[in-house]
């Protein structure tokens, strides 16, 4: 008969599926190492945005600090200008 399955089909149809499972089993391998390597360079845009970041605010701090300072000075030596011309 012509459509009976024979052992050899079998075995066939057996190393076939092995192979394919093989393929898809080191495929899967690579998407884990390169989602690893994916991680890590992400994690290290992150490190350098967070550094980038930080010192940026540290910036703007002393730029702050220094504004504040101007400001300071400036309202005493009003206070003083107004003192004087009360006097």
């Amino acid at each position: 008969m012509d459509d009976e399955v024979t052992k050899k089909d079998l075995q066939s149809l057996q190393g076939y599926i092995n192979k394919r499972l093989a393929d898809l089993t080191k495929v899967v391998a690579d998407m884990k190492t390169a989602s690893a390597k994916d991680s890590e360079e992400l994690d290290g845009i992150i490190v350098r945005v967070r550094h980038d970041l930080e010192k940026r605010l540290d910036r703007n701090d002393a730029r702050l600090a220094s504004l504040e300072n101007a400001i300071n000075t400036l309202a005493k030596a009003i206070a003083d200008v107004a003192r004087k011309a009360g006097s």
